[in-house]
């Protein structure tokens, strides 16, 4: 397919994910507006040729509860109900409640007070749809010249109105990203995570060692303006010359020029020092 037909697609996929969207974010609201949040439940089918069906049936509150699940959790420690209900802006009761409800479809794994993890269908299901965000990003950013600060909320609301053939469809156009525009890795296509190599935050590194940003936090607006007016993003080549814990804050050079940041923003930026 050319250019100028992906060109038409992606327009067509912004016009029918915008009425998605909205009806998305009404499903959301509605079911944490109420004691008893619905679920869409999945045919316990484990068949490839029945995937791209379960995944149609999946309810955008059941995909976003497992995208944020699989974009918290390690491998290893349990995510407390309350790291996921911070971060979808919901009560932790309401939390909980949900969570129970996937543990009971074989999304997740209840661990008790300790949290839940993510099952290997609900893992599969969680990074895919993450996967899709990610690329919406890249198509909103790379393509549609939308600015890196907004592109995650706007992503979110066009994750849910993707299909699996438009997702293949939209990698190869954007000429198979391995990140996005923030730096986080985007999943593979079917489903398995990946994460940067030797990667270590920016407070942590050594004095006078050379290293390429490889990520950036992706849902702070205020804080992407500040990284991009310091031209400090993914590519970009740093090194930390003081570091003063007292009133915390670290000063280094981004491309040559001199800049201070916080230890505590610092403490969410990845850096690969040089091998």
């Amino acid at each position: 397919m050319s250019a100028g037909e992906w060109h038409m697609v992606a327009g067509s996929i912004l016009s029918t994910a915008l009425r998605r969207a909205r009806m998305a974010s009404e499903i959301f609201e509605s079911t944490h507006a109420s004691a008893r949040p619905s679920v869409t439940l999945v045919p316990k089918s484990s068949t490839k040729a029945n995937r791209e069906r379960d995944e149609a049936e999946i309810s955008p509150n059941v995909e976003m509860y497992l995208k944020t699940l699989v974009r918290l959790y390690d491998g290893d420690t349990p995510v407390p109900s309350s790291a996921i209900a911070k971060e979808l802006s919901v009560t932790p009761p309401s939390a909980y409640e949900m969570l129970k409800r996937l543990d009971n479809d074989g999304f997740v794994s209840h661990e008790g007070r300790h949290g839940v993890i993510p099952t290997e269908r609900g893992a599969r299901l969680g990074a895919l749809t993450l996967r899709r965000q990610l690329l919406a990003e890249r198509l909103l950013v790379d393509q549609l010249g939308l600015s890196w600060e907004i592109a995650a909320g706007e992503a979110c609301r066009l994750e849910h109105a993707i299909s699996p053939v438009v997702e293949r469809g939209l990698a190869e156009f954007l000429r198979m990203p391995t990140t996005c525009p923030h730096g986080h890795p985007i999943p593979h296509e079917d489903g398995t995570m990946w994460h940067h190599e030797r990667a270590e935050p920016l407070s942590a590194l050594k004095m006078g060692v050379e290293a390429t940003v490889v990520a950036v936090p992706h849902d702070m607006p205020e804080i992407l303006t500040f990284l991009a007016d310091i031209d400090l993003r993914p590519g970009a080549k740093a090194c930390v010359v003081q570091r003063d814990r007292l009133v915390g804050l670290l000063t280094l050079t981004v491309d040559g020029g001199e800049r201070v940041v916080s230890l505590q923003l610092a403490n969410s930026i990845l850096m690969q020092p040089a091998s």
